[in-house]
């Protein structure tokens, strides 16, 4: 009779021993396979958390005579890695001159104060993506008539709607926006849109007139550079740049300051990754966490089996002592008790497939819960990870058989069979 049916029929005799030992496997194939399908798992959401929290850098170049030009802002959007998503942004003050040159009301209640010079005047916001400015994705700023700006339009304005009643403004008309220091710096624009502030202000009682909501007004780029520096070439203070891949930042900035015709020693730039790196922190952790849990799992796995084992050979003597005396080599015995292993092995390692669905995505959420309320993982248990995890675990199986059955297997027939006497 050959290894493989001694193992088969000791399997059917031994009821006990095998369902202890599917028991056993079972939990350590469900175990493992639940760990790698995490890791696997939490490597797909670090590959998808890179592509989705796009870092971005900020250059501060309002300290530069002419602000951030575009023949330079084209230069950036050039380099490999930065996305065709910007924004441009400036900030300054005018005052507000009607068609016949009158001056414009504006609104003074809750303004802590009314500087010289700026009782007609307000805060000029110079973007180009109105709709982009935190005024509107964090301060309520609805557009509620009109459009917003976009790099397109040219002496372009959105106002407040408080500021178009008191002025008899619409969509359509036109007004003066003057530099408040130098009355020259002056630019006709045309309201394109009118919004309403749906948050109320934070600094009611604190901000200058200027400052109130009801004072703002967006324009595009052109218009404010016009206002600020008095030319016609369109510069911005500042630049707002997305990268594809927030890991290469720090590369992505350094290749930016290789641009010529800036003065980058008087400029600033920032980068903005938080959130990413936040996620990247919670997913190194989660992988760590699992890495660890896996290392566990097989060396104790390894050592109940070979306890296991060792408990069971040394009941087993006899039947090695006889199979011995029989003309059964060494290696024979050993590879039956490898394949009486693996009979319990198989069964176990199919039904894990299925345990470890079940636990996988539970165990995932309850430890991202720990580390992170923003980060969601989807587990899945993969062919690939499951025969992974089958390899790994039959070869664990058979170590511990062979370590367990090591005392046994180097002693000599001779002694074995005079301890069975």
């Amino acid at each position: 009779m050959n290894c493989l049916k001694r193992a088969y029929y000791h399997t059917i005799r031994k009821k006990g021993k095998t369902v202890l030992l599917f028991t056993v496997l079972l939990i350590m194939a469900t175990l493992m396979l639940t760990c790698l399908s995490i890791y696997s798992a939490t490597d797909d959401a670090a590959r998808d958390v890179r592509k989705s929290l796009m870092g971005s850098f900020t250059i501060n170049a309002k300290q530069l005579n002419t602000g951030l030009g575009a023949d330079v802002v084209q230069e950036v959007l050039t380099i490999e890695g930065v996305t065709d998503n910007y924004v441009l942004r400036s900030y300054t003050q005018a005052t507000f001159k009607s068609e016949n040159g009158s001056l414009m009301k504006i609104t003074t209640q809750g303004a802590a104060n009314i500087p010289e010079g700026y009782e007609n005047a307000g805060k000029i916001v110079g973007n180009s993506y109105s709709e982009k400015d935190s005024y509107f994705t964090e301060a309520g700023f609805e557009l509620i008539q009109g459009e917003a700006i976009t790099p397109e339009q040219k002496q372009a304005a959105i106002i407040h709607k408080d500021f178009a009643d008191s002025n008899s403004l619409e969509v359509g008309d036109y007004f003066t926006l003057e530099n408040v220091i130098d009355g020259k710096k002056s630019v006709r624009v045309q309201v394109v849109g009118i919004f309403t502030s749906n948050s109320p202000q934070d600094a009611i009682g604190v901000a200058p007139s200027y400052d109130l909501y009801q004072n703002v007004v967006f324009t595009d780029i052109k218009t404010c550079s016009q206002l600020i520096y008095g030319t016609s070439v369109e510069g911005s203070q500042y630049g707002d740049f997305y990268a594809e891949d927030p890991e290469k930042l720090p590369e992505l900035i350094e290749k930016t300051k290789l641009i010529t015709g800036m003065d980058w020693d008087n400029c600033i730039i920032t980068k903005y990754d938080k959130d990413y790196q936040n996620a990247k922190a919670a997913l190194t952790s989660l992988q760590n966490i699992v890495v660890i849990a896996i290392v566990v799992i097989a060396i104790v796995s390894v050592l109940i089996l070979t306890l296991i084992l060792v408990l069971w050979i040394r009941n087993r003597v006899y039947e090695i002592g006889v199979f011995l005396a029989m003309g059964i080599t060494k290696a024979n015995i050993l590879l039956q008790q490898i394949f009486e292993v693996i009979i319990a092995a198989v069964p176990a390692f199919l039904i894990s497939y299925g345990t470890s669905k079940i636990i996988a995505q539970m165990v995932t959420d309850r430890l991202i819960q720990g580390l992170s309320e923003d980060l969601s993982v989807s587990v899945s248990i993969t062919p690939i990870g499951f025969a992974i995890v089958s390899g790994i675990g039959l070869a664990l199986a058979m170590f511990a058989t062979a370590l367990s059955a090591y005392p046994i297997m180097r002693a000599k027939p001779k002694n074995i069979l005079t301890q069975i006497n």
